[in-house]
């Protein structure tokens, strides 16, 4: 054998071990389409994930109608500082309920003012009933007409 035919048998060689060792590309794309598919999967996952975060978030400060509210968030640009700023400002902005001043009734009923004025009322009505005397049954019947101007009843 000359030294051409001894080159032209290792080059075979060596071709031959390149093609035995090199995967085949149908391979090759098929595990870059496993890879692109878990790629996709771990991302709709993490979106999910956040979604989550962000609606939780949401219900503990209070907002009742996420899903409303959906449509005008951008969910992927909403990372921890600006998501705590937003369930800040609305937390802020849903209307609280008026304390009711001290002394008044929690339960809607009648004011302190009418509570008086119907218990002076009722003293009058007592006092003219046992009396008789003008001058009480005068006292009971201008308390009656400024209790009326109080929405009172009788």
């Amino acid at each position: 054998m000359t030294e051409e035919q001894i080159e032209i048998e290792v080059v075979e060689q060596v071709d031959e071990q390149l093609i035995q060792e090199t995967p085949d590309i149908d391979e090759l794309l098929e595990k870059a389409r496993e890879l692109d598919e878990l790629k996709a999967e771990i991302a709709e996952q993490k979106a999910s994930a956040k979604e989550q975060e962000i609606q939780s978030k949401f219900e503990k400060a209070g907002v009742t109608n996420f899903e409303k509210l959906r449509p005008f968030l951008n969910l992927e640009k909403l990372d921890g500082a600006s998501l705590d700023e937003l369930v800040a400002v609305l937390s802020e902005a849903k209307p609280k309920p008026k304390p009711k001043p001290v002394g008044y009734p929690t339960n809607g009923g009648q004011t302190n003012e009418q509570a008086i004025y119907e218990a002076q009322l009722q003293d009058a009505a007592a006092v003219a009933k046992r009396s008789g005397r003008a001058e009480d049954i005068a006292r009971y019947s201008k308390l009656k007409q400024t209790l009326k101007k109080f929405g009172g009843s009788r």
